[in-house]
């Protein structure tokens, strides 16, 4: 197992954002199953949250590191090592 690296403080906090995001969006979720303005046994309200709850997880991901300043730059990219060669240029092998 590799050594765990020490975490900046944003990193705990968008943690800390994304966990309280899971947990209120499944708290939503359970509220309006107990408001009964969802049913779980619905085919088109499970696949509605199925589909939505991604979603929303994105949304909120990209609001935290916005808020946090973890914008991309040029410089976070990587090069990715791996073959130089064209893939096609024999073809057919």
């Amino acid at each position: 197992m590799a050594a765990r690296e020490r975490k900046t403080i944003g990193d705990r906090t968008f943690q800390l954002g994304i966990r309280a995001a899971v947990a209120g969006g499944v708290g939503a979720v359970v509220l309006l199953h107990q408001l009964a303005v969802i049913s779980l046994t619905d085919a088109v309200s499970v696949l509605v949250v199925a589909l939505l709850f991604p979603i929303y997880l994105l949304l909120a991901s990209i609001v935290l590191s916005l808020w946090l300043g973890h914008t991309p730059d040029e410089r976070d990219l990587k090069p990715v090592d791996g073959d130089d060669r064209d893939p096609w240029r024999n073809w057919p092998w």
